[in-house]
């Protein structure tokens, strides 16, 4: 099965569903937008913002693995999750979320869409 979002004018919204309730559930399930969903979409759409803009900070890839090797030998230290901004810890759960619902990216697709800042 495919998924797919509709944006519905409201003045069509009644019988669009009257439409779509002619199919069976085994053929078209209806899922609603839950707050995960709109709190994931929102917080994308703000960094696609911000990438567009030019206000994004990127990392080189030895910066980045530089920083994880400083982690992980550091993890059994300290309680790295308290020392995290709030934002960095909602990024964190946003993407868990994703990851256990299957919305993953490869690789190949963001490196694809970054390539003009690398």
């Amino acid at each position: 099965m495919k998924t797919i979002q509709l944006r519905i004018n409201d003045k069509v919204y009644d019988k669009f569903l009257w439409l779509l309730s002619k199919f069976s559930k085994d053929e078209i399930e209806i899922i609603n937008e839950n707050e995960d969903f709109i709190t994931t979409q929102k917080y994308l759409q703000n960094e696609i913002s911000e990438i567009d803009k030019g206000n994004a900070s990127f990392v080189s890839e030895e910066i980045l693995e530089s920083k994880l090797n400083t982690f992980i030998s550091n993890q059994n230290e300290t309680n790295w999750w308290s020392e995290m901004s709030d934002e960095e810890k909602e990024a964190i759960e946003i993407g868990l979320k994703q990851a256990d619902k299957g919305i993953l990216v490869s690789n190949e697709k963001v490196m694809q869409r970054f390539k003009k800042w690398h």
